[in-house]
């Protein structure tokens, strides 16, 4: 099967390349309007339907009322992470936070995440010095 689907546009077609992109959706912004122009109604019935016991309705509403919270700050402390053996300490400290239940497991998973992260960005940092003078070394003996 060939990678062109039909025929494609002449070049200089400037007419044949659809809906630029970002431009808004005509049908999208008709839909949205007639919307707006009756949510109080649409908010009173869903509300209406939710008091008779319909279970979607009551999800939609208290997903309005009490939405989840994905992304709730932690207060940790200050953790040190300018070496890799602060990286230690501080994986020390998220650990027996999390043991503790001071915080979450998922809190403790993403504070491991972003140590790791630190890690890699460290032994970077350190190693790229090292491998330059091993790159010199190799080169100077080749000449050699």
């Amino acid at each position: 099967m060939s990678g062109v689907r039909g025929r494609p546009f002449k070049p200089g077609n400037k007419f044949g390349k659809g809906r630029p992109r970002g431009s808004p959706n005509k049908v999208s912004a008709k839909v949205k309007e007639i919307l707006l122009n009756r949510s109080e109604a649409l908010t009173q019935r869903c509300v209406l339907f939710a008091l008779r016991g319909n279970t979607k309705a009551m999800q939609m509403c208290l997903d309005r009322i009490a939405p989840v919270q994905r992304d709730h700050r932690v207060d940790i402390g200050s953790l040190p992470m300018a070496t890799a053996a602060d990286l230690a300490k501080a994986s020390e400290i998220v650990t027996q936070k999390a043991a503790r239940g001071l915080i979450g497991m998922e809190q403790a998973a993403a504070f491991a995440g972003l140590l790791e992260l630190r890690r890699h960005v460290i032994e970077t940092r350190d190693l790229a010095p090292r491998l330059l003078a091993v790159e010199q070394i190799v080169s100077g003996e080749a000449r050699a």
